[in-house]
């Protein structure tokens, strides 16, 4: 008899402990990234400001790359432990815990992605330079503050008009104050997905507490799709509230709320035929769906004209090409094809869409809509020939409201393939340091410890000199695009510098490098300025101080001439 109550007694001492774990990672990978320039920051390249850190900077407890590759794995086997255990819990306990995970990842920097970058100067690019989004690539305003940061430059926006066009909403904020709003967005947009499969769960009389942990603790949720700011979790938002308006009969409002997750980004589109299908009147959905679909399409002419059409052919484009993450092209590895070969697309879209007509054609006889759904999704990622690790969030919500298991174990063994492809770069062989940076910050908590607090990174001549090398590259294509007018390659493409300390703070830094079509060796010298956290300015007398722009029509200043980390 005390056997079979210890079992429950030990499953939620498991759930307890998977919840603690979970919470603490979070909080200690938002405090690591922000300690100082990371790769797991990419914005980072156009220099590390306050703004960018967050607030927890100031503790820094730097996290390595090994030590960050132990705390996803360690964060992913306590969520396969609270996934298996959540049961014994009560809901409350869980919903508590992802809203603290959500929290501490949002007070971190913009993790493994600089996408969010992308959205801030396509705002700003259609609200202050009057360049449509959907015609213009990102980037294209060297001269706006944002441009240093973004990462992404090659298309212009695949996103949906009411995405963007809200966007705009926070460009007065400035570029720091538009991040933070775009972090808050998608962290409030998560919770809101917790809520609605909370809801859908108790409606569907599945178990509550599981189905939210499978989605609110996920680490590609947190470290990824909430980390990075994805506007992904904004649309499965949309989409489960559609969900939850149709369960609860009132089908045009779900159908118009459809439209609008579709309006964010087009992903959301393939749970559309499911949900009219499952619907139990399905003119309302018609109506509502076509009534918001006709003011959308209204907002974006107005707003953008008739290029808001464009962002299928950047949707398109993406398909043309291969993320190098998706399934086909790491089978590629192991098969020996490079990337997603013609055949294999060819393959892939014919499976997905003899998967998908399937599907609804066991939801026209009666088979659950969602779960339906669900799978159709996850056809979609196996198949993708570009497939980024947080389109996963469009899957675990639907797996999480399943009534049969095995839609949820595709969607954790999907979870655990993306987090290995992206995280694996970062990996290496265990170590005690590596391992003390994941306990340093409980340590500080406890109690004060030599190492904890202090006044941020501090820079010598070789981390100076690697700041000045890549943020010298970046700036020679923001000139090249200044003078051109479109996008250009890098064309340095060897740099070597040397910095030597003159007084106090102030460096000289001279660079060396070659320029592709130009013989010989060419050298830029600047004056650095740095301050007590790392922070430089670095002015150069051998560059003209302003440059013809030709997407502005005017002049700007030229970026080689004065290069700013953390202004």
């Amino acid at each position: 008899m005390r056997s079979v109550e210890a079992s429950p007694r030990l499953r939620r001492l498991l759930a307890a402990g998977g919840l603690l774990t979970i919470v603490y990672l979070s909080a200690a990978i938002a405090a690591g990234t922000a300690a100082g320039p990371t790769r797991l920051v990419p914005a980072r390249l156009g220099g590390y400001p306050d703004w960018l850190r967050g607030p927890l900077s100031g503790l820094n407890l730097p996290l390595s790359r090994p030590g960050f590759t132990f705390a996803v794995a360690l964060m992913f086997v306590a969520y396969l432990v609270v996934v298996a255990c959540a049961g014994s819990l009560r809901t409350r306990w869980v919903l508590l815990a992802c809203a603290a995970a959500h929290v501490a990842v949002f007070l971190g920097p913009p993790l493994l992605s600089a996408d969010v970058m992308g959205y801030i100067d396509w705002a700003r690019m259609g609200a202050l330079h009057g360049l449509s989004p959907y015609v213009h690539d990102s980037g294209s305003v060297v001269a706006d503050p944002v441009h240093p940061f973004v990462r992404w430059d090659r298309y212009a926006s695949p996103y949906g008009p009411l995405f963007t066009l809200g966007s705009y909403a926070t460009v007065p904020l400035g570029v720091g104050g538009a991040l933070w709003a775009f972090k808050a967005l998608a962290t409030a947009a998560s919770l809101a997905v917790c809520g609605l499969v909370w809801w859908l769960a108790r409606r569907l009389d599945i178990a509550p507490a599981p189905a939210v942990a499978l989605y609110g603790l996920n680490p590609v949720v947190l470290v990824l799709a909430v980390g990075g700011a994805h506007n992904d979790v904004v649309a499965m938002a949309a989409v489960l509230a559609a969900a939850a308006l149709v369960l609860a009969g009132r089908e045009a409002a779900g159908g118009a709320l459809t439209v609008a997750g579709v309006a964010v980004k087009a992903s959301a589109a393939i749970v559309a035929p499911f949900l009219l299908l499952g619907a139990r009147r399905r003119r309302e959905v018609v109506v509502g769906g076509a009534l918001a679909g006709l003011a959308v399409a209204v907002a974006g002419v107005i707003g953008f004209g008739s290029g808001v059409v464009k962002s299928l052919t950047t949707i398109t484009n993406q398909q043309g090409h291969s993320s190098g993450a998706t399934v086909t092209a790491q089978l590629g590895d192991v098969l020996g094809w490079s990337g997603n070969p013609p055949l294999a697309r060819v393959v892939c879209t014919g499976l997905l869409l003899a998967v998908v007509a399937w599907l609804l054609w066991r939801t026209w006889h009666g088979a659950p809509w969602l779960e339906m759904a669900g799978w159709a999704t996850l056809a979609v990622l196996v198949t993708t020939a570009w497939l980024l690790p947080w389109y996963v969030a469009w899957l675990l919500p639907l797996a999480a409201i399943a009534r049969g298991r095995w839609l949820r174990v595709a969607a954790i063994a999907m979870s655990l393939f993306v987090l290995a492809v992206k995280v694996e770069p970062y990996a290496a062989r265990p170590s005690v340091a590596n391992l003390r940076s994941l306990v340093r910050p409980g340590a500080c908590l406890v109690g004060h410890r030599s190492g904890c607090p202090g006044d941020g990174p501090r820079t010598g001549p070789l981390t100076l000199q690697s700041g000045i090398v890549r943020a010298f590259g970046i700036a020679d294509v923001s000139a090249q695009r200044l003078v051109s007018g479109r996008l250009l390659r890098q064309s340095v493409h060897l740099t070597r510098g040397r910095c030597r300390q003159v007084a106090g703070p102030r460096w000289d830094c001279r660079l060396r490098y070659h320029q592709r079509g130009r013989p010989g060796e060419r050298r830029a010298l600047y004056l650095v300025d740095v301050d007590p956290r790392g922070c430089f300015v670095a002015v150069s007398p051998t560059f003209p101080p302003r440059l013809p722009d030709r997407v502005l029509g005017g002049t700007a200043r030229n970026p080689r001439a004065y290069i700013v980390s953390c202004p």
